[in-house]
């Protein structure tokens, strides 16, 4: 016969019989017992049984990490001694720097002297420049001829020497936004003289490359003239004229 009985009702519902749960009275007892033992019992196995185990897996694996550490101290303690030897050797380095610093040092005194007066004479070089540059644009503008109208300008001209044959390539471009006739006539000739009047007085003589410009179908331009024997050291210059009829709308020259 259960020795308790235990009954489950709800407060809304009157009008359902209860349910009962009988207990015997060994199993009530033995809950309680259960209850009042489980944290007992755990709190003894724990210190028993689970804290030594796991006690003693960390001192094992202290144990294990002072050995470990045992064997990396000796190549350590080889690497200091290795790396006092490397102190001694570098401070006896760093006494020969500071000597050979000290013969830099003056060294670099007698070029900083030398240094000022270079740039005292580059001064005056570039000085010089400016002079011969404006004289070269003075004989740049007599050279060249006055265009009513400029259309095309050259565009990297190159000059080459090959045997007895003076090669040459250059491009065209127009100037601003002006309309081009589409077909233009370009003079290709070779100067030569020791001065500004020979060179203008050759104009004359030798002979002439005509060639047709169409700048809608390409700017590129080049070929070969035959090369007039000069005197040694004479300036040759290549001369290259853009006409519209019997009009120079666009010039440029280069020696060699």
């Amino acid at each position: 016969m259960p020795a308790y009985t235990i009954l489950f009702m709800r407060q809304d519902v009157t009008d359902k019989r209860p349910f009962r749960l009988h207990i015997s009275s060994w199993l009530f007892w033995l809950m309680i017992i259960a209850a009042v033992g489980t944290p007992i019992g755990g709190f003894v196995v724990s210190v028993g049984w689970i804290a030594p185990s796991m006690l003693k897996l960390n001192f094992h694996s202290m144990e294990e990490a002072v050995q470990k550490a045992e064997e990396t101290l000796q190549p350590l303690q080889q690497q200091n001694a290795a790396l006092a030897e490397r102190k001694a050797t570098l401070e006896e380095q760093m006494q020969q720097m500071r000597t050979k610093l000290a013969e830099a040092e003056t060294r670099a005194t007698m070029a900083d002297t030398a240094r000022t007066e270079a740039a005292t004479r580059q001064a005056q070089l570039e000085g010089e420049m400016i002079t011969l540059k404006q004289n070269l644009a003075k004989y740049e503008s007599m050279l060249k001829p006055k265009l009513a109208r400029e259309m095309v300008q050259c565009n990297d001209l190159e000059v080459k020497v090959t045997g007895n044959k003076v090669q040459y390539a250059t491009s065209f471009s127009r100037v601003g936004k002006q309309d081009v006739p589409s077909s233009l006539n370009v003079q290709v000739r070779m100067l030569a003289g020791d001065n500004i009047a020979m060179l203008d007085s050759s104009r004359n003589s030798g002979s002439i490359v005509n060639k047709t410009l169409e700048l809608s179908k390409s700017g590129k331009m080049s070929g070969e003239l035959a090369l007039a024997t000069v005197p040694q050291g004479t300036l040759r210059m290549l001369d290259v004229k853009v006409l519209n009829g019997a009009t120079a709308v666009g010039y440029c020259w280069k020696t060699f």
